[in-house]
């Protein structure tokens, strides 16, 4: 279950008619341990059309152990958030098998540290400044943008939900558009809406005409929430160059 629950008053009694529950939609590397019924849930939906099923994550990460496999030398660098989306990419990675040294960031390094500090395996992390040539080359790379003379030509890669549409593949302007997402997708937003069984949910960042159609289709009533400066992303926010 990609769900988490973020906000709960540890003070309210835990009854449909009185408890108020706030889910996110981020994914995380546990799962939500109990699905408790809310008489409210507020709800992101950045991905509310029930034409958007996101791909296997392992999936997406299959492509890129292909790609090392026919380039094995030339450096490989992933574009990923520095907190959650490249410690989630490195742990899919240590997953599918790839146990080589993952050279990150000094960004990334730091937040990778505080996650194994805190019992979330990562495997062999290392700084990719000051490394050579020749230690990259065939190396996979997490959130490090430069290179040392002398490296071969990278294939360059990008993690996110928004790789799937062409404007923002465009945008990101690598070889290898990975889609992984960070937020649930269409199946997974009404799945864990009918799981917790609220009598209200409130939706927000994103398209909420859709899911409010869904929801009072099965007798849950629905609104939109409005909280400034979120659904703005599509047409402000970039990927960022490699």
């Amino acid at each position: 279950d990609p769900f988490h629950l973020t906000h709960q008053d540890p003070e309210a009694p835990r009854s449909t008619n009185q408890a108020l529950g706030v889910l996110h939609d981020q994914r995380g590397l546990e799962p939500l341990d109990a699905v408790l019924p809310y008489s409210k849930a507020a709800r992101w939906s950045c991905f509310t059309t029930n034409e958007i099923r996101h791909p296997q994550a392992s999936d997406e990460v299959a492509k890129l152990l292909h790609s090392l496999r026919l380039f094995p030398d030339r450096p490989h660098m992933v574009g990923a958030y520095s907190l959650g989306k490249a410690q989630r990419f490195i742990a899919l990675l240590r997953e599918a098998g790839h146990d080589a040294p993952v050279y990150v960031d000094a960004a990334t390094e730091k937040l990778c540290a505080i996650y194994v500090a805190h019992g979330v395996p990562l495997g062999d992390v290392r700084p990719a400044i000051d490394q050579p040539a020749g230690t990259l080359n065939g190396a996979i790379m997490v959130g490090a943008r430069e290179l040392p003379d002398g490296t071969n030509d990278p294939v360059t890669a990008y993690a996110s939900g928004w790789m799937r549409t062409r404007k923002r593949a465009r945008q990101a302007n690598v070889d290898l558009p990975l889609i992984i997402s960070d937020h649930a997708d269409w199946h997974e937003l009404t799945t864990t809406i009918s799981e917790i069984a609220p009598g209200e949910v409130w939706i927000t960042h994103g398209a909420e005409a859709a899911l409010i159609h869904w929801a009072t289709a099965k007798g849950i009533r629905a609104r939109p929430l409005s909280i400034a400066g979120y659904g703005d992303e599509e047409d402000g926010e970039e990927a960022p160059a490699l």
